[in-house]
């Protein structure tokens, strides 16, 4: 019969340098079962500590799974491990703080959205070519950036100490990957207007070649598309070279 909600396993002595994440790993991996480095007391408080609180284990599950998909990245895989870096010491901080048990029920509800979203952005660093992974490049970029600064604000707010490393790590991070945006900015917007400036071009060819006579320059496309506008506007404001439908010059009132 399992525990009352409200029964506590106490904690027994572990490992100071392992962090009670590093045992509730194994316990979530199925690992705890046949490891000697995991106690048994640990390994049931860990199982119940899941029991009574859901969102732990879906979220340290969606984690480990985050993890996976950092490490076979095909693309941004050191912008990832950063990422990685931060959400397990965030993660690890609020299971270290188990003791008080609304707070650790209230930090996995907020954290679970940040953590789905990080498995996210690692699946897009995962899926596809080369080619999808470069169309996605910015948004990558943006997503990561995201999700950064959602968890720094939720550590802000809950009291969660980063170490200097690791604020050291992400905020280099961040001026990369904004440099990278930005750089991408500028490559869509000169992209289209060069596509813009062609499309106008093709525009003014289609049109000038209903008419009879147009300028040798333009027909053979060696103007820009500023002087074939111009050069365009002039004729049909003038009727130079221009005739109607019964071959008489338009433009020409003398005659």
């Amino acid at each position: 019969m399992a525990a009352p909600s409200n029964t506590v396993p106490v904690p027994s002595q572990i490992n100071s340098e392992v962090s009670f994440f590093a045992y509730l790993r194994e316990v979530l991996s199925g690992a705890a079962t046949s490891s000697e480095e995991v106690p048994v007391a640990v390994a049931l408080e860990a199982a119940h500590l899941v029991e009574e609180f859901p969102v732990v284990g879906i979220v340290c599950k969606t984690f480990l799974a985050f993890e996976q998909l950092a490490e076979t990245a095909r693309s941004n895989k050191d912008d990832l491990a950063t990422l990685r870096e931060l959400c397990c010491v965030v993660v690890t901080e609020v299971l270290d703080k188990r003791s008080d048990r609304s707070g650790l029920s209230k930090g996995f509800e907020a954290l679970e959205k940040h953590v789905n979203k990080a498995e996210e952005v690692a699946q897009l660093c995962n899926s596809g070519g080369r080619l999808k992974r470069q169309v996605l490049a910015r948004r990558i970029c943006e997503d990561i950036v995201s999700v950064m600064n959602d968890v720094v604000e939720f550590c802000a707010a809950n009291n969660v100490p980063i170490s200097n490393d690791t604020h050291a790590k992400v905020v280099k991070l961040g001026v990369t990957l904004d440099d990278k945006i930005e750089a991408t900015q500028r490559l869509t917007m000169t992209q289209a207007d060069h596509e813009a400036e062609e499309k106008e071009m093709e525009d003014l060819r289609r049109a000038v070649e209903t008419k009879d006579e147009v300028s040798p320059n333009l027909k053979a496309g060696r103007c820009s598309g500023q002087e074939a506008s111009a050069t365009m506007q002039t004729e049909l404001e003038s009727g130079a070279g221009v005739v109607n439908s019964i071959g008489e010059p338009i433009g020409d009132e003398n005659n």
